[in-house]
């Protein structure tokens, strides 16, 4: 039995920016009026960036930094994380070794043109045994619990997914499944995991629904979003606020 873990760069502007966490740069290039900040509010950023992830270049790192105390916890020795974005998008860089502390991480490519969340998990793992267990998430996204905790709690039914209110809604988190779940999902076209693929899934029960606490985990698709996952983890921001008051 392996364990693998995928994280999704679904976006590829946004996502491209956060991950490899180049704001001044990425944004100097647009024209000024497609600016989502002036000079004065990438100053805030970085400062809160440095505040709450000191020694952290990337919001990859963080998630690096995640898996690694999901490994180390469980003792999973041979877990694999696997980054893949569109084969549109720039690759994000690779975590520096130390940062990796050991483990086997990979950026890739969609193996082919994206085809929604669970066509591409699919072609991750179709070399795969089918009770090999894969951890799935959105790289536009930040933990703001231990990973260990969610992990223990998903790991609590044979397959499940974390949900988190967002908003006045709610937004699904972190999917652990055994890849056998995914082998009916087609070869071609869009297959979306939450919509699609689940509810389709032959001979599968359905997932073990995991409710985490508000604002346990934020979404980092926009700017706006990024200043406002960093105050509220700083603590001077509720998760609804509006980041720039």
């Amino acid at each position: 039995m392996h364990w693998l873990a995928i994280l999704l760069v679904a976006q590829r502007h946004s996502d491209q920016v956060l991950l490899d966490s180049s704001f001044t740069s990425k944004s100097s290039t647009s024209p000024k009026n497609n600016r989502c900040f002036h000079r004065r509010v990438w100053c805030k950023i970085n400062a809160l960036k440095n505040r709450f992830f000191p020694g952290f270049s990337a919001v990859l790192d963080v998630w690096i930094e995640q898996l690694c105390g999901v490994r180390d916890a469980f003792g999973l020795p041979g877990l694999r994380v696997i980054v893949s974005a569109d084969q549109a998008s720039v690759l994000p860089g690779t975590p520096a070794p130390e940062r990796c502390r050991g483990l086997t991480v990979d950026i890739v490519h969609d193996p082919g043109e994206y085809r929604g969340t669970a066509g591409v998990v699919r072609d991750l793992t179709k070399d795969h045994d089918p009770g090999d267990w894969v951890l799935v998430g959105a790289a536009n996204q930040v933990l703001c619990e231990p990973g260990e905790t969610v992990f223990r709690a998903l790991a609590e039914a044979a397959e499940s997914v974390s949900v988190v209110a967002s908003g006045g809604s709610e937004m699904a988190g972190l999917f652990l499944l055994r890849t056998s779940r995914l082998r009916d999902v087609p070869e071609i076209g869009f297959v979306d995991l939450k919509e699609q693929a689940i509810p389709a899934a032959r001979g599968h029960a359905p997932l073990r629904v995991v409710r985490r606490p508000p604002a346990s985990m934020l979404r980092l698709r926009t700017l706006p979003e990024y200043v406002s996952a960093l105050r509220v983890l700083h603590g001077d921001l509720d998760a609804d606020g509006d980041p720039l008051a």
